[in-house]
């Protein structure tokens, strides 16, 4: 009975005390070469792990830098707490030199143009499937290294086709040789 008093004031204590998701970002152009600028976010508030849901899509998801951004063009990012308050910001790298001025200028100009050229007109109204899919999906092994020796062998799965599977649940038995999986 202690046990579930004492959790249930930590939860309470925690959602009363939590701020506000506060993101303040800096941006940076450490030179005049072109799509070197870069983001920096500065998260207060909330409660941590922070998830950053960049629109520049090289940015991993728990990254709060964003680097090789073209100046001059706006970028967003969605920075979202373990409760799942958000807070979205936009930020601009300024450019200094003229060539980065027009590249910032010229690179959605160039993104426009492209997606019109390649326009696959036989996807668009449904006559084929653009996407590839893969026979053979590509699965971790525990503990593995480029100097492991030996043949690894897919024995079962242990999750159904299409099943929702979370960071660390087993997914596959794994064989190694005989006996060993």
């Amino acid at each position: 009975m202690r046990y579930y008093l004492s959790s249930l004031f930590l939860m309470i204590s925690l959602t009363v005390f939590a701020q506000e998701l506060q993101v303040k970002g800096t941006t940076i152009n450490p030179s005049k070469i072109i799509n070197d600028g870069e983001i920096d976010l500065e998260v207060t508030g909330g409660v941590p792990p922070y998830t950053y849901r960049w629109s520049n899509q090289e940015t991993p998801l728990t990254s709060n830098k964003s680097t090789g951004l073209v100046e001059g063009v706006p970028y967003t990012v969605m920075v979202t707490d373990a409760n799942g308050l958000s807070e979205t910001k936009a930020f601009t790298v300024k450019a200094k030199a003229i060539t980065e001025i027009f590249n910032g200028f010229m690179t959605p100009a160039v993104n426009a143009l492209g997606s019109f050229l390649f326009w696959d007109p036989f996807a668009a109204v449904g006559l084929h499937d653009p996407i590839a899919y893969a026979d053979y999906k590509m699965v971790g092994i525990p503990d593995w290294t480029p100097s492991t020796e030996g043949k690894f062998t897919l024995t079962k799965w242990l999750q159904p086709e299409g099943a929702k599977v979370k960071k660390g649940d087993p997914v596959a038995l794994i064989s190694m040789g005989p006996g060993d999986d």
